[in-house]
């Protein structure tokens, strides 16, 4: 806040000796390199996201291939005391 007032004086003062281009050209140039610099923080920080996201996405294949073999082998248990009971019923007839 106290910039854009220190430029509004810096401008009004020009006014009277008439130097309002360069100042202003300055005074544009610093707000620009102002926005640059924060587009360049921004972009960072959305490769940063884009990078923890792509971890979270890695994390989330690993579990889901566990549960996947999990499951496998849940269902191969099954069927083994499935046959293991089928077994015993035929030997105790």
């Amino acid at each position: 806040m106290s910039e854009t007032i220190l430029e509004i004086i810096v401008l009004v003062i020009s006014l009277f000796t008439g130097g309002t281009t360069g100042i202003t050209a300055t005074i544009l140039s610093k707000k620009q390199q102002k926005i640059r610099d924060e587009n360049k923080e921004l972009k960072e920080k959305i490769n940063d996201i884009k990078i923890e996201i792509n971890n979270i996405n890695t994390k989330l294949d690993v579990i889901t291939i566990i549960n996947n073999k999990l499951a496998n082998n849940n269902k191969i248990n099954i069927r083994q005391k499935n046959k293991d009971g089928n077994k015993n019923e035929k030997e105790k007839d």
